[in-house]
């Protein structure tokens, strides 16, 4: 059973998903690479990801910005800017 809780808040989305952790699940070893990347990707978005697991429960939350079409592309130009930075820097 998984829940799944979508709320929009001071131009955020948050994404809420609530499962139960089965015994089995909790013999499997993991380097828990998945919730890096998760959160990984929501910094590069400006936002944020937390996890936790307590009590046979495991939460992930999800914290994006929205932006309109202007906020958008004004992102995507600084994205390209650290891009380009970081290939100037390499090339030294």
């Amino acid at each position: 059973h998984v829940d799944v809780d979508v709320s929009v808040h001071d131009e955020k989305i948050t994404v809420r998903i609530i499962n139960g952790i089965s015994e089995t699940s909790r013999q499997v070893e993991s380097n828990n690479i998945g919730l890096k990347t998760c959160e990984k990707i929501c910094s590069d978005m400006g936002g944020e990801f937390h996890s936790s697991a307590k009590n046979k429960i495991f939460t992930a939350v999800s914290t994006l910005p929205i932006y309109d079409e202007e906020q958008k592309e004004n992102v995507y130009s600084l994205e390209n800017l650290e891009v380009e930075a970081e290939k100037s820097d390499s090339a030294l």
